[in-house]
């Protein structure tokens, strides 16, 4: 009796922890229903016969010995281990639930079947051991083991056909299961083998250590090459997410930011995922209301809801070049596969399939995004700055977008920007808006009250001072009309200010617009002196015309070179001070530095009157600086070692990424504002010095022809070879430096690119410096003999 209860209790806990594995916990008590194999072929004879109507019948005689092995295993326990109602349900009941999920895909079932006609062949005929069960206690412990076989069977079919949409994940996802029940059918077959006479504790330990090996080896091997494959998508795509600018913006947020939202009905039947009502919102104000923070909470309050089914992508004007619908669309895919490996086995075998066009087609993109997101439960798109980018992109975008929300029922989208008239085109009447300048105004108040409070106890103002500072802030908000832009601008300005006199001259008068804040700014810039004035206006205008963001490292380096000067590269003393040398239009994110807002560059380039700025200037300004700084000593290809420590060790080469990598970008980019312009003769000379000092003499053209950039026309008639070097480089530029190996071809690829560019080794050195850390520790020493470092 005591061996018999230490089975039952065995069944009992194999039962409990088939019930913890369940991902459907419901499913438990819808397979407990069936509690004898007459009530699965009751199921089977429906099955028949509604196939029979519909005209494509299925061989289910081919599960007719698994049903029969089963039967006569449920005999077997149920004489020799009195097993309860609950145990035999549940050799019973995944039968007929798993038949009849899968009936109407015919694929689907098939697998069903399939998998019960192989593991039937591998159960033994359990009624020819009954002599055996009676005279050797231990064998009642393999009926315990085969019933975890059995188990771990079910186990892996329910949990996935247990779920929801599983039929959109069959052909992806499917195979990794059926891989493991495969693995349980070898298990039943080797535990088949003891039954028999000899059998003894030992044995059936053996057996149980074995089982749960096996099991766990098969699940750490593959969640290792699932992760292997996924990662080697995530290294050929490069998404960009947006992490960085969330956790930024959740830290500098104003507590009581956006608390008006929260009443907000439109918003909140958004926000409701049963309410279909409302799936489409524009989060619309003026430029500078706060709409990126605001929709920075929105995302928080979605992930709050469903962390996983909550994508946002925050845009900027920094990143307008680079951003498209497909690096876009990129970012929303890998959001919502980074934490579901059943996702991320879609995207894998889209990869395989296609990686060209998962990479660069626009519509592979879309459809794969769309695949994903009807697998998923309610999603939620914000998608913030869709103004920022450049005008053609964010109309595809949009336009795409919509497309995904017509298919995809269970997703919802947000568009904070602001009114746009092709924006407003392609929404037409399909939107609820929701303007946030027209509501803002108790959070712009509590914005003001917050920076006011910190600032006063910062400075060690007396309490005089403080109470007239709060008086000549009082009508700031109002002022501000909606704008949080405005209002920084206002209270950055007057934090500089260190007396009473100087906090009156700036509040007295608040400036009546965005424009006035800016205008004010470059003011204080103007009462600058010469020298100072003059590093103001150039770093302005390079971090207007840079085609990526500088860091502060880089524009000092930059500001020491005197563009066309070339006897010497000048050491960097001190740091640069953005903030006081700038003004508050200018931020540090990281390292690199950022106009505060896209109107900073709109009024710089366009809106103010005065000559001060000038897009084509600085651009002309910042291209000669790079190629004086290229054209020093620091670069000869014949550089002492002595020198080149020196230079690496006093930061002489703190520019030369950015100098190295964007060159030829700023001089097409030149050539573009040109037109039909001459280029200035400076532009010029420093061009042809360059190629002088830097061109490869035993360059061979590869391709047989010369690549043209139409841009580049303008350098053709005047100068061809400058025009013939310019379009390699540009070409250059182009590959795809994400696909190239830096392993055991090292050699190979870098003997055929050094060619390419037309320059002397050293130069393709530098344009790999940034990815070197790609580059395996044995593989370095060939890199240093092939160029001669």
């Amino acid at each position: 009796m005591a061996a018999n209860h230490r089975i039952q209790e065995a069944f009992e806990r194999a039962k409990c922890e088939f019930q913890r594995s369940l991902k459907n916990p419901t499913l438990f008590a819808e397979i407990q229903k069936t509690t004898c194999i007459e009530e699965v072929y009751d199921a089977a004879d429906k099955l028949q016969e509604e196939q029979s109507r519909r005209g494509h019948l299925r061989h289910l005689r081919r599960i007719e010995p698994y049903l029969e092995r089963l039967r006569q295993y449920s005999e077997v326990i149920n004489t020799f281990v009195q097993a309860k109602a609950d145990i035999l349900a549940l050799i019973w009941g995944p039968i007929r639930f798993l038949l009849q999920t899968t009936k109407n895909l015919i694929v689907s079932f098939d697998a069903v079947v399939n998998a019960m006609a192989d593991i039937g062949e591998k159960l033994p005929l359990f009624g020819e051991y009954a002599q055996l069960f009676s005279s050797n206690d231990r064998i009642n412990d393999i009926l315990c083991l085969f019933f975890k076989d059995i188990l771990d069977f079910y186990l892996t079919a329910l949990n996935f056909f247990g779920a929801k949409r599983w039929e959109l994940l069959f052909e992806s996802v499917w195979p990794r299961h059926k891989t493991r029940i495969e693995l349980v059918a070898a298990n039943i077959e080797r535990h088949g083998l003891l039954m028999s006479n000899e059998v003894n504790l030992e044995h059936i330990t053996e057996a149980h250590d074995a089982r749960n090996a096996a099991l766990d080896h098969y699940e750490r091997t593959r969640e290792f090459q699932e992760r292997q494959d996924f990662e080697s998508v995530d290294a050929y795509i490069r998404p960009r997410l947006y992490d960085g600018e969330l956790d930024r913006f959740r830290r500098t947020c104003c507590k009581d930011a956006g608390r008006w939202l929260q009443k907000e009905k439109t918003f909140n039947s958004w926000l409701d995922p049963d309410d279909a009502t409302t799936r489409l919102v524009w989060l619309q104000g003026i430029p500078g209301a706060g709409k990126t923070y605001l929709s920075s909470q929105i995302v928080e309050k979605a992930r709050a809801l469903t962390r996983t089914g909550t994508l946002f992508a925050f845009l900027s004007y920094r990143e307008s070049n680079s951003t498209s619908t497909i690096s876009i669309f990129h970012s929303l895919i890998f959001q919502l596969v980074s934490e579901d490996r059943n996702l991320q086995s879609i995207l894998c075998d889209a990869f395989q399939s296609d990686r060209r066009n998962l990479k660069n087609n626009t519509n592979f993109v879309q459809e794969t995004l769309s695949k994903l997101l009807e697998c998923t439960e309610p999603t939620y798109i914000i998608m913030d700055g869709l103004d920022e980018i450049t005008r053609l992109e964010r109309q595809i975008t949009l336009r795409t977008l919509l497309d995904i929300l017509k298919h995809c029922n269970k997703t919802k989208l947000l568009i904070s920007s602001r009114l746009e008239d092709d924006i407003a085109s392609i929404l037409k009447d399909n939107v609820q808006t929701i303007r946030v300048d027209h509501k803002n105004a108790g959070c712009l108040q509590a914005y003001i009250t917050s920076r006011t409070q910190q600032w006063l106890c910062d400075s060690n103002f007396d309490a005089r001072v403080c109470s007239e500072v709060k008086a000549l802030l009082a009508p700031l908000a109002a002022k501000a009309k909606g704008m949080f832009l405005y209002t920084r601008i206002v209270m950055d300005g007057i934090t500089m200010c260190h007396n009473l006199d100087l906090i009156r001259s700036e509040l007295s008068i608040l400036p009546e617009s965005l424009d006035e804040a800016y205008a004010r700014v470059l003011g204080r810039l103007d009462n600058l002196q010469p020298n100072f004035r003059e590093r103001a206006r150039r770093v302005l205008g390079w971090i207007g015309c840079s085609p990526v963001p500088l860091t502060r490292n880089e524009v000092e380096q930059a500001l020491c070179i005197v563009p066309g000067r070339l006897d010497h590269l000048p050491r960097i003393e001190g740091s640069l001070n953005i903030a006081q040398l700038c003004g508050p239009i200018v931020e540090v994110l990281g390292d690199h530095l950022h106009f505060v807002h896209f109107t900073v560059m709109e009024y710089l380039f366009g809106r103010q009157t005065d000559s001060l700025f000038s897009l084509m200037q600085a651009t002309v300004d910042l291209t000669t600086t790079c190629l004086t700084y290229l054209c020093l000593d620091p670069f000869n290809p014949e550089i002492e070692k002595g020198y080149l420590t020196e230079n690496i060790i006093s930061g002489g080469y703190r520019l030369h990424a950015f100098a190295a990598s964007q060159w030829v970008e700023l001089v097409r980019k030149c050539a573009g504002m040109l037109r039909n312009q001459t280029p200035p003769d400076e532009l010029i000379t420093l061009l042809e010095n360059f190629i002088t000092e830097r061109e490869n003499m035993g360059y061979k053209d590869l391709s047989k022809h010369t690549p043209e950039y139409s841009e580049l026309e303008t350098f053709k008639e005047k100068w061809p070879k400058l025009y013939t070097m310019l379009c390699h480089a540009s070409k250059f530029r182009q590959l795809d430096v994400g696909d190239w190996r830096f392993d055991e071809e090292l050699t190979k690829v870098l003997e055929h690119r050094r060619f390419v560019d037309g320059f002397r080794p050293i130069y393709f050195v530098i344009l790999f410096s940034m990815h070197l850390r790609t580059v395996r520790s044995d593989a370095l020493p060939r890199i240093r003999t092939l160029y001669k470092l």
